[in-house]
């Protein structure tokens, strides 16, 4: 399909931080029911993600073709140290 064709899914991530150390998004997937993975455009985020009350905004934007975006997914966020957080039944109408 040619990129004129395709289109754009968000999902807009409120996360708090549980440890003490600063966390910062460095990367993220769309994982599919069947392993499929969507990758996304670049990352947008509000920097690193301290411990306290105010969490931090992540905004996953994804270039996905109409069928592509169906269905449940797993977001999968990651730092740079390989700490990793996974939100499932993330769903696209």
């Amino acid at each position: 399909m040619s990129p004129k064709h395709r289109g754009r899914v968000a999902v807009l991530v409120l996360l708090k931080n549980p440890s003490a150390n600063p966390w910062t998004v460095a990367g993220a997937a769309l994982v599919g029911r069947k392993g499929e993975e969507l990758k996304p455009l670049p990352l947008w985020h509000t920097g690193p993600i301290r411990t306290g009350k105010a969490g931090g905004r992540v905004v996953v934007e994804l270039e996905a073709a109409p069928t592509e975006a169906r269905g449940a997914y797993t977001l999968k966020l990651w730092d740079a140290e390989g700490r990793t957080v996974a939100i499932g039944r993330v769903t696209f109408p």
